[in-house]
């Protein structure tokens, strides 16, 4: 009985420490078979990266994530869909855009609607950051926007390169 006490006392201080949840994240991350990230799309490039970054919060589960296309100013509504991905820790992917309002939908959170205006000749660069307050709570989902030197901070890190989604434009 001293053994499985100290066993489960093992396991719950590796769960609070989170080593466990880095464990299974760079498990999922090395099983990816994309091409890695070479370099960004053309500046004069119209088109949008989301990322998502390594982390082990939630490494297991791929966010599906929808991209609406506004027929003209996003007040008047009529989207359409776009694309619909589902991303993976340690992927981004890169859509060439028309210019335009768009809309980025994560299906895990319902009412959570980014909306974007992508100008001709521009790149966007968008990150499913992923937190939690502490060891055992629900973790939040948002979208940020990056600039090209924080976005290479996350596609380039010491750990290795992003993954380039299937569907990625870039390639």
């Amino acid at each position: 009985m001293k053994t499985r006490g100290g066993f489960l006392k093992a396991w719950h201080l590796a769960l609070r420490s989170g080593s466990v949840w880095l464990l299974i994240g760079l498990l999922f991350t090395a099983c990816s078979s994309g091409k890695e990230f070479q370099r960004f799309a053309k500046t004069d490039e119209t088109g949008l990266y989301i990322l998502r970054p390594n982390s082990p919060i939630l490494a297991i589960y791929s966010f599906d994530v929808d991209i609406y296309r506004y027929p003209g100013h996003f007040s008047q509504g009529g989207e359409t869909l776009a694309k619909s991905v589902s991303l993976h820790t340690g992927e981004y992917i890169y859509l060439k855009l028309t210019p335009g309002f768009y809309l980025i939908h994560l299906k895990e959170q319902e009412g959570h609607r980014h909306i974007l205006h992508i100008r001709s000749g521009q790149t966007s660069i968008r990150s499913i950051e992923i937190f939690n307050r502490e060891p055992f709570s629900r973790a939040d989902i948002r979208i940020i926007e990056l600039d090209r030197e924080q976005a290479a901070g996350f596609l380039i890190t010491e750990a290795g390169r992003m993954y380039a989604h299937t569907q990625s434009e870039d390639q």
